[in-house]
């Protein structure tokens, strides 16, 4: 696999896993009846949107 590839499937898996933990925030917070709970979307959203900015090429490889 290239490197392309990979960072395609890392972004791709980051967004199921993302969508996988809004749906169950939802949940709870309608399950529970919690508004607050809803402050729990904060950290999915800054710890996999952290990770989006770090794919940098390499010396010598060609970013195409």
């Amino acid at each position: 696999m290239n490197r392309n590839s990979i960072i395609k499937l890392h972004i791709l898996a980051n967004s199921i896993v993302q969508m996988m933990m809004t749906a169950g925030i939802s949940f709870a917070a309608i399950h529970f009846e919690r508004i607050s709970v809803l402050w729990f979307y904060l950290i999915p959203a800054i710890l996999m949107s952290a990770n989006y900015g770090n794919y940098k090429a390499k010396d010598g490889e060609n970013n195409e």
